[in-house]
């Protein structure tokens, strides 16, 4: 009971951000279910239509072998036949074996994939998350384009698209928002492209267009502000763009032209962000080996003929400086978007550097979405390279995918070669952080400054790569040829911590955590 009582101010500053539709449908779809209600939602019965899909870049491949599966970084062979609920990994391993994104990975047949889909046909009445709307959007995606690809006519296969698709339009996601209702919209914008019935295509654009309005911010970012993410949407605007120009459906030519421009903003923000190895910050819920590549994006793009449009770095809060020798990217924005934040870390003036394409100083990652202590700790504010005072955070990430109250940036100035913001994440302490950035060709400054002393209870935390080696001298850290001097520190401690490689898997790297009382300027001579 007193754990309950201690929750109510999170779960108050929390739901104090959302929008209106998203509590008015959480209620409804929980009263719906409570009394037993079926999604109300049955389209016309009618032949699909001839689909045609060719693969340009591939899924990565999670079909190991014959009813063999590995998502998440962890394996299981079915025998003798697969359990579409296989939970004994965790939800988002059976979302992943429900999502069917191996039907277009780029070693497997055709006989196995029908296989596959025959064996999903056959225990349909069975399966249970996999119904849920977020897996049914990318299974029906997966489906029509293995379809497509091997020219196949079953009519098992259309009406279980058809009962997907007819359940879909009863669930779709607007208590969640996002990246969910958005995946809801490409699902049915497929839909659209493989029966007649005009409702699919009404309701795809309509939530493409307000979606893709309202989440691909100015600069082109993805505004859940996390560059897997991001590659994520943009895998899926490329895929509808495809599907439209293969498969000629009379629309409206302003649509398909609105999902290019918008291909254009976010391949343009991809690849700003992107650093020189071809990798991308691992900032936020991110983590490698989940999506394709920037460079198979880039590749996937110049395919269709849609050229990047490159805009300065604003509305995502994040900044990179590019030299010959180094890359430096940093987050000086707020945690987004306000109502969807379930991806965002307490990383608020947090950056990763890079010397010469390779990475020094790196972002923790993430390894689960479970609800658990490695999810909270990995979305802490000691998990990234920022400033933690009093041991305090400096926003409150919660319940997995939750926060509560968190920082805003409440100044900002911007200038040639420097940049300096402030925070409010410890205003309960009577304390503003402000950190500034600065650089020439060789040289790195970050200056730390706290609004008022701290004790000696401010820590700035660096945490470097897997086999980066640290040797530290009194204030002085070295990382090879890179020099790291610490002006202002009382204490340096160097610690080994888990730098996550991927779901599932964790590395020991080291990391640097440096106290001080107000001021602290670290010089990275190169």
């Amino acid at each position: 009971m007193l754990d309950k009582i201690k929750k109510i101010p999170l779960v108050f500053h929390t739901v104090k951000y959302l929008k209106p539709i998203q509590i008015y449908y959480q209620i409804y779809y929980r009263v719906r279910s409570m009394i037993g209600i079926t999604p109300g939602f049955k389209g016309k019965e009618e032949q699909f239509l001839d689909l045609e899909w060719r693969d340009v870049v591939y899924n990565p491949t999670t079909l190991k072998g014959e009813n063999t599966f590995e998502f998440l970084n962890l394996k299981k062979a079915f025998i003798p036949v697969i359990d579409w609920n296989e939970d004994s990994f965790g939800k988002l391993w059976t979302y992943n074996l429900n999502y069917f994104e191996y039907l277009n990975q780029e070693n497997i047949s055709s006989e196995q994939g029908q296989r596959l889909i025959q064996n999903f046909i056959e225990d349909y009445h069975l399966v249970k998350d996999g119904k849920e709307p977020y897996p049914t959007s990318l299974r029906i995606m997966n489906l029509m384009k293995f379809i497509g690809k091997n020219q196949l006519n079953d009519p098992s296969y259309f009406k279980l698209l058809k009962e997907d698709a007819d359940r879909l339009m009863g669930t779709l996601e607007y208590h969640l928002l996002g990246n969910h209702l958005l995946e809801n919209g490409f699902a049915l914008w497929f839909v659209s492209h493989i029966f007649k019935d005009q409702k699919y295509y009404d309701k795809a654009i309509e939530i493409l267009k307000s979606e893709l309005d309202e989440q691909i911010l100015n600069d082109g970012a993805h505004f859940e502000l996390s560059p897997m993410y991001h590659i994520l949407i943009l895998y899926r605007l490329l895929d509808a763009v495809s599907l439209a120009r293969t498969n000629d459906r009379a629309r409206p030519k302003e649509d398909l032209a609105y999902l290019v421009e918008t291909a254009e903003r976010m391949l343009g923000w991809l690849y700003n962000v992107t650093y020189k190895n071809g990798t991308v910050p691992m900032v936020n819920d991110a983590s490698p080996g989940i999506t394709i590549s920037s460079n198979e994006i880039f590749v996937y793009a110049n395919a269709l003929a849609i050229e990047k449009r490159c805009f300065p770095f604003s509305d995502s809060g994040y900044r990179k400086v590019a030299t010959e020798n180094f890359e430096l990217f940093f987050d000086v924005g707020n945690i987004g978007p306000s109502y969807q934040p379930g991806h965002a870390h307490s990383d608020t003036l947090s950056f990763e550097f890079h010397h010469q394409k390779k990475p020094i100083i790196v972002d923790t990652g993430i390894s689960t979405y479970d609800k658990n202590e490695t999810r909270q700790k990995e979305r802490s504010t000691g998990a990234h390279n920022t400033v933690v005072i009093n041991n305090a955070e400096q926003s409150q990430v919660w319940g997995g995918f939750r926060v509560a109250k968190r920082a805003s940036i409440i100044d900002l100035k911007e200038e040639e070669c420097s940049i300096t913001a402030t925070h409010d994440g410890y205003r309960e302490n009577g304390m503003n952080h402000t950190r500034s950035f600065s650089w020439n060709s060789d040289e790195v400054y970050i200056r730390d400054s706290i609004s008022k002393p701290t004790e000696g209870n401010a820590k700035a935390i660096f945490h470097f790569d897997e086999h980066i080696e640290v040797e530290v001298h009194n204030m002085t850290a070295r990382v090879g040829n890179i020099k790291i001097e610490f002006q202002g520190a009382n204490a340096i401690n160097l610690q080994n911590y888990q730098l996550a490689k991927g779901f599932n898997k964790t590395v020991e790297a080291l990391k640097l955590v440096v106290g001080f009382d107000q001021i602290l300027t670290t010089k990275v001579s190169l």
